[in-house]
């Protein structure tokens, strides 16, 4: 039962998210976590843009393990998210283990939302208003 109870990691933000709107592609932005563990066990994680891409936030955590790393990464993802509006539609774990330490690793990828809520929620009510009116006119002709 406990394993479907989202944990709190705790993490020191190093340099703040940034999510510029040029990363926005159709109102979505797909971005990389990717972390490196020192021999202390402290890792230090960045968010980019692509793999390869310079970072757009960086984290530190004494997490235990990879899957604490990971469980960081994203409780800060989705922090930075709620005050700007943004919705994280998928956050994907990376499983795959570090080879060694100080290899850096891919840990999580994120696909976000960047219309407001209340674009959606408008986009929502004009949906559902032509259904209604389809179904008027529908039951008109019958």
């Amino acid at each position: 039962m406990t394993s479907v109870i989202p944990r709190s990691v705790s993490y020191d933000v190093l340099r703040p998210l940034d999510l510029p709107q040029k990363l926005f592609s159709d109102g979505m932005a797909v971005v990389y976590a990717d972390g490196t563990r020192n021999r202390d066990g402290v890792w230090t994680v960045s968010v980019k843009a692509r793999h390869d891409g310079r970072s757009l936030g960086k984290i530190k955590t004494a997490a235990a393990g990879q899957e604490n790393a990971n469980l960081a990464v994203i409780q800060w993802v989705r922090d930075h998210c709620k005050e700007p509006g943004l919705r994280i539609l998928s956050a994907d774990k990376t499983t795959a283990h570090l080879p060694e330490l100080g290899k850096g690793r891919g840990l999580a990828r994120f696909v976000i939302d960047g219309e407001s809520e209340r674009e959606l929620e408008s986009l929502a009510r004009v949906l559902f208003e032509a259904s209604e009116e389809g179904q008027r006119r529908s039951e008109e002709v019958a």
